[in-house]
C-alpha cells in the first residue's frame, strides 16, 4: 500500500512539472512563393474605356477642318452656309489659314507693288462677329494715319441690298498695323496700304464679313472685281418662296 501511494505521488509530481513547462507551436512550414506568370505569359494591358476607343477611331477634329478646307480651296465656287463666293477672274484661290476664314483669295498686285494683296471670308458661327460698328471700329484701329490723326474719322461706308444680302461697306488708307496673330503684340508696319471690307447680313443666319487688306494701288485695281465679287454672293441667296 505504502508503495502504491509513492508511485502516485510520483506520477502527480511529474504532470505537474510537465504542466508549467512553456509548449512549444510548431508553426506550418511556410508556403512557396507562387511563381510570377510574367514569364510564363505577359501581362495583359488594361482594355480600353469607352472614351479611349471612341477618340482613337474618330477621326480628330483638326484633321476633318483641314479637310474641309482643301475642299474649299479646290472649288470654283466657294460654299459658306447660304453664301456662294465666286473666285473673281485673275485671282488665286488659296486654302483657308484657319476654321473661321471660309475662302480666300490672293490678288495679284499692281505692276509697282511689291505684294499682292489678301482678300479672306470670314464667319463666327453663333458668335456673329460684333455687328458692323464693333468692327468699323476695329478696321479703322490697323490702320494709322501719316499725319497721326485718327482712322475713325477718316473711314469712309456705304451700304446696299443686293436681294435678300444688305452689304455694308467701309475703306480707309494708311500704314497697316494690325496685329500678326491676334492676341500676339507684334503688329505689322506697312505704309501705302488700304483696307476695304464688308458685312453681309443673310437672313436666316448671322452675318459674313469680307475684308482685302494690301498695297494701296493693288487693291484700288480690283475695284470692279470688288463690287462683282460682293453681289455675287448677295445673289446666290436664293429669295422668299411666292
Amino acid at each position: 500500500m505504502r508503495h502504491a501511494i509513492w508511485i502516485v505521488c510520483l506520477s502527480l509530481s511529474s504532470a505537474c512539472s510537465d504542466a508549467n513547462r512553456p509548449v512549444a507551436v510548431q508553426q506550418p512550414p511556410p508556403k512557396p512563393a507562387a511563381e510570377s506568370t510574367s514569364a510564363a505569359s505577359p501581362a495583359k494591358a488594361p482594355a480600353a474605356t469607352k472614351s479611349e476607343s471612341s477618340a482613337s477611331n474618330a477621326k480628330p477634329d483638326a484633321s476633318a477642318q483641314a479637310d474641309a478646307l482643301a475642299d474649299v480651296a479646290k472649288s470654283g465656287r466657294h460654299g459658306a452656309g447660304l453664301l456662294e463666293f465666286r473666285a473673281q477672274e485673275g485671282w488665286t484661290k488659296q486654302t483657308p489659314a484657319n476654321p473661321m476664314r471660309v475662302a480666300q483669295f490672293a490678288l495679284p498686285r499692281a505692276e509697282s507693288d511689291a505684294e499682292d494683296a489678301e482678300l479672306v471670308v470670314f464667319h463666327f458661327g453663333a458668335a456673329g462677329g460684333g455687328g458692323f460698328d464693333m468692327n468699323l471700329e476695329r478696321w479703322a484701329s490697323q490702320m494709322q494715319q501719316p499725319d497721326g490723326s485718327d482712322s475713325s474719322a477718316k473711314i469712309s461706308h456705304t451700304q446696299r441690298k443686293v436681294g435678300e444680302v444688305a452689304i455694308r461697306e467701309a475703306w480707309v488708307g494708311g500704314t497697316f498695323v494690325a496685329e500678326t496673330t491676334p492676341g500676339s503684340g507684334q503688329r505689322l508696319n506697312k505704309p501705302d496700304f488700304k483696307l476695304r471690307a464688308a458685312m453681309l447680313e443673310v437672313p436666316g443666319t448671322t452675318p459674313y464679313y469680307v475684308k482685302l487688306t494690301g498695297p494701296a494701288k493693288t487693291v484700288d485695281r480690283w475695284d470692279s472685281a470688288w463690287n462683282a465679287f460682293l453681289t455675287s454672293a448677295g445673289q446666290s441667296v436664293p429669295g422668299p418662296a411666292k
